[in-house]
Order: C-alpha cells, then sequence, then structure tokens
C-alpha cells in the first residue's frame, strides 16, 4: 500500500475507505476530500477489519492513472518509489511540494480523480460490472 507523506497508513483497517495511487484517501461520502489529523483514543478494542469492501479501488486507479497523467511536476508515479530519507511511496512529496509551494497550490490531482467527479456508488457499479464481463 502507498504511503502518506511516505509513510504507511495504518489506520486503514478500521476506516471506511481505501488510498488512492495519488496517496489521496477515498471514501464513499467524500471521495477524494478528506483532511487528516491525528485522532487519539484510549478504546482498547478498537475493531480491525481483515478485510476492506474498499479494496476495489486499488485496482481501479491503477487502470485509470489520471492523476498520474495529469499532474504537473510528475510527482505521483505508477510503481513506488524511493523517495528522500530511503521511503517507498508513489508520490514524491519533494517535487509536489515544490511544484505546490511555487504556484500557490494545485490539487490537480484531487480535481482529475473520477471520484471526486463522478460519485463513489456510480463508479464502483461501473467498475464491478466491468468486471464481471
Amino acid at each position: 500500500m502507498p504511503g502518506i507523506a511516505g509513510r504507511k497508513f495504518t489506520c486503514i483497517n478500521f476506516l471506511p475507505c481505501m488510498q488512492a495511487s495519488n496517496c489521496l484517501i477515498i471514501s464513499p461520502e467524500a471521495g477524494p476530500r478528506h483532511r487528516l489529523a491525528v485522532v487519539y483514543t484510549d478504546i482498547e478494542n478498537l475493531p480491525i477489519r481483515k478485510e476492506n469492501p474498499h479494496d476495489w479501488i486499488k485496482e481501479f486507479c491503477r487502470q485509470c492513472g489520471k492523476c498520474i497523467k495529469k499532474c504537473p511536476s510528475q510527482a505521483i508515479h505508477e510503481t513506488p518509489v524511493k523517495t528522500k530519507g530511503d521511503h517507498i511511496a508513489y508520490i514524491d512529496n519533494n517535487d509536489c511540494v515544490n511544484y505546490f509551494s511555487k504556484n500557490y497550490g494545485c490539487s490537480v490531482c484531487v480535481k482529475e480523480c473520477p471520484f471526486n467527479q463522478l460519485g463513489y456508488d456510480k463508479i464502483k457499479d461501473k467498475f464491478i460490472k466491468s468486471k464481471a464481463n
């Protein structure tokens, strides 16, 4: 699984979402539009899912690749690359942050993501039907 800021995002096992190729978190409710924050808890029996019903997103993103093709800084890669500090990630954060800083923002990957345009359920239905054929 790709990392966020070069680090593996471990709470995917209990969140109702999946991480996409562009390292965005995709959920049925908000698509790729999430702000990440730290959540601290003292819950000892937090449910951990063995299977994630959103695993299909990984394959969808590999087939789509819009974020990779449209990234103006070419910071998103099809296969993980070694980044600064020997982290393995799909995004070279240095390239992404440098472009973002020089251009006062970017978010092309969010704008191009089909989950931002069509909605989770439509994409899932179409993708599952295409896999059945």
